[in-house]
């Protein structure tokens, strides 16, 4: 399998590939199709999802748990007692200090979330395209993922100051029973990552800007925030996460029901379960 490795471990997959120079600790599990390059170290007890790569030269502290599909590039080094989720890309000689959401591309030094990946869109196309950053639109945009949009409202310009309008249930697909503000949050913290079962919401970033992620388990397209004229609405069963938070930002958030802690699905790996099974009913 491997030369000169050391393999402490019994709990590898028989299709894993385990790369020259490598240490691999006590009950680290390796899972199929893993690719180790060399001079990998996998700390104990840590978990590598199928179809993982990673490259030459990364450390792995103990207790990680790192899910399927996930890239990490050379001479990463990840923290213990972290999750890195679905997905995710771990840039080359990231530090990364805290666990790592689904999708998500993460570098630096400590590791900061710069974006996520981009998914095939149901039109054909293979990446997020102009869809990735809007931040100026002409008329409303369907992103491809369930039923998600992004809105156009008026902005009437006037000496007196700048209007801009909307109409609930005419131009926002919804009445709110509640609303909410978003503001004060620091530049490299998330917000959301979760789903709704039930309750439908409509963004507008009122002041400053930011950036939102919506995923329906298969598609992902992210969008920037960045005027008051624009929204984004997210139906219920899209996965939503906002970061990248100008130190301005402020994120109105009307929801079409009363909060309900029931309501919300805050694990991906449920949340994607959750619409396979609704796309086979």
């Amino acid at each position: 399998m491997n030369n000169f490795s050391i393999i402490n471990s019994k709990k590898l997959s028989p299709t894993c590939k385990i790369g020259p120079f490598c240490l691999i600790s006590d009950n680290a599990e390796i899972s199929d199709r893993t690719v180790l390059e060399s001079h990998v170290v996998i700390g104990k007890n840590s978990q590598i999802g199928a179809d993982t790569v990673i490259k030459n030269g990364t450390s792995v502290g103990d207790n990680v748990v790192i899910a399927q599909k996930v890239l990490i590039g050379s001479n990463a080094t990840l923290f213990p007692n972290i999750s890195i989720e679905q997905g995710a890309i771990i840039g080359a000689g990231a530090v990364v200090t805290k666990s790592v959401p689904p999708y998500a591309i993460v570098v630096g030094v400590p590791a900061k979330l710069v974006g996520y990946v981009p998914s095939p869109l149901n039109t054909g196309s293979n990446s997020l395209v102009d869809e990735k950053k809007i931040s100026k639109i002409s008329g409303n945009k369907k992103l491809h993922v369930g039923d998600s949009e992004i809105f156009e409202f008026p902005y009437i310009k006037d000496l007196r100051g700048n209007l801009s309008v909307g109409e609930f249930e005419k131009n926002i697909p919804f009445i709110p029973k509640r609303y909410f503000l978003v503001f004060d949050v620091p530049a490299t913290k998330l917000r959301g990552e979760h789903a709704h079962r039930k309750c439908k919401q409509f963004l507008i970033c009122v002041a400053g800007k930011c950036s939102v992620l919506v995923d329906d388990g298969s598609h992902r397209a992210e969008v920037e925030l960045s005027e008051p004229n624009m929204g984004i609405y997210i139906p219920p069963m899209i996965w939503g996460v906002q970061h990248n938070y100008s130190k301005d930002a402020v994120l109105l958030v009307f929801a079409s029901d009363f909060y309900d802690s029931n309501d919300y699905i805050r694990n991906y790996s449920e949340f994607v379960q959750l619409t396979k099974k609704t796309s086979t009913n």
